[in-house]
């Protein structure tokens, strides 16, 4: 089963958004989501702990230098590839 086939539509929209910053950028931040997506503080914050929480536990560590998370070394994109395609066709 695919994991986006495991929650909303907007929620793995976020999910996505912060594997493919994470992977790009190195980091990940609450300031990405709220930019993006249009999210509060307290709702960016809450995506991401439950991104690492409930789907990928391993993926991202905190750095509290940037008060954010960086991908660890066992980083694996889960909502990056044939689902990103779903979301972009909004076939699920």
């Amino acid at each position: 089963m695919h994991y986006i086939e495991q929650v909303c539509w907007d929620l793995a929209l976020r999910h996505c958004l912060t594997k493919t910053v994470a992977r790009q950028e190195g980091r990940q931040t609450t300031g990405h989501l709220i930019q993006s997506v249009g999210s509060k503080r307290r709702q960016a914050a809450n995506d991401i702990n439950m991104h690492i929480t409930e789907h990928a536990p391993q993926n991202l560590t905190h750095d509290k230098k940037i008060t954010g998370y960086v991908p660890s070394k066992t980083f694996q994109p889960l909502f990056i590839g044939d689902e990103s395609q779903a979301l972009e066709t909004g076939v699920l």
